[in-house]
C-alpha cells in the first residue's frame, strides 16, 4: 500500500514538470550597405529569446553621427516598421528622507513624482563611442511546420530549411544617419535558412571559460549572432 502511494505521488509530481524546448532559427544575410568604416561599424546580435534584433553603432570618426529614427526602419516580411515610436514614458522620481525613531533607528521613506520621458526623433553618437538600438523582436511564437515535432526525441532532433522565397521571415533593418555633412543609409537584410526544434538538454553543454575560473559554466552549442530561439513547454 505504501509502494502504491509513493508511485502514485511521484507520477503525480511527474506529471507536473513542464519539459522545455528550444526552437532555434538560424539566419543568411541577403543583401548588406555598409557605411564606410571611418564613420560607423554597425553589427547585429540576434541571440535571445524571441530574436529581439540587437543593433549596435559604434562612431569610429572624429564628428558626432545623428542617427535619424524616422528614416530608420525594420522592415519585417514587407512591413516597415520605424524606429521612432513617438512614446512616452513616465517615471517615479524618488526622493529619500530620514530620521530617527526611538524604536527604529534609522527609517527611510520615499516621496515619488512622475517624470514623463519621450522617444527622441534623433540620437547623437559621439566620436569613439557607440549605442545600441533593441525595440523589434521577430518571433513571439512557436513556429509550426508539418515537419517539425513540437516535442523532439533527445537523440533525435529535427529541422527544417528555406531559401529566401519560402522563408517565414525576411528581415531588412535600415540606419540612417549623417556624419557631418554627409548622409548615409545602412542596411542590413537577412532570411530565416533553417528551423530546428531541440529538447534543452541537448543544447546546453558544460565548459570551463578559462584557467581562472574554478567553476564550470553551462553554454548553449549553437549560440551566434546570427541565431536566436524560442523557449516554450510541451504542454
Amino acid at each position: 500500500m505504501k509502494n502504491l502511494l509513493f508511485f502514485s505521488i511521484a507520477l503525480i509530481l511527474t506529471s507536473c514538470i513542464q519539459t522545455s524546448y528550444y526552437q532555434v532559427f538560424t539566419t543568411t544575410p541577403t543583401k548588406t550597405i555598409n557605411p564606410p568604416e571611418r564613420h560607423a561599424i554597425i553589427t547585429y546580435d540576434l541571440w535571445n529569446n524571441g530574436g529581439v534584433i540587437v543593433c549596435s553603432i559604434y562612431n569610429s570618426g572624429t564628428e558626432d553621427i545623428i542617427v535619424d529614427l524616422t528614416k530608420s526602419f525594420l522592415v519585417l516580411n514587407g512591413t516597415a516598421n520605424e524606429y521612432f515610436q513617438n512614446r512616452t514614458f513616465t517615471t517615479s522620481a524618488l526622493k529619500e528622507s530620514t530620521y530617527v525613531s526611538r524604536f527604529v533607528p534609522t527609517v527611510t521613506s520615499a516621496i515619488g513624482s512622475g517624470v514623463t520621458i519621450s522617444d527622441k526623433k534623433e540620437l547623437t553618437i559621439p566620436p569613439k563611442s557607440r549605442i545600441v538600438l533593441s525595440q523589434f523582436n521577430l518571433v513571439d511564437e512557436r513556429y509550426s511546420n508539418c515537419d517539425l515535432k513540437k516535442t523532439p526525441l533527445s537523440k533525435d532532433p529535427k529541422s527544417v530549411k528555406f531559401d529566401r522565397e519560402n522563408s517565414p521571415i525576411v528581415a531588412n533593418s535600415i540606419i540612417s544617419y549623417t556624419y557631418g555633412t554627409s548622409f548615409e543609409r545602412a542596411e542590413n537584410e537577412f532570411y530565416v535558412s533553417e528551423i530546428g526544434n531541440y529538447l534543452m538538454s541537448n543544447l546546453y553543454e558544460t565548459v570551463k571559460p578559462d584557467c581562472n575560473h574554478k567553476y564550470s559554466i553551462l553554454r548553449m552549442k549553437q549560440q551566434g549572432a546570427n541565431k536566436f530561439y524560442f523557449k516554450y513547454s510541451g504542454l
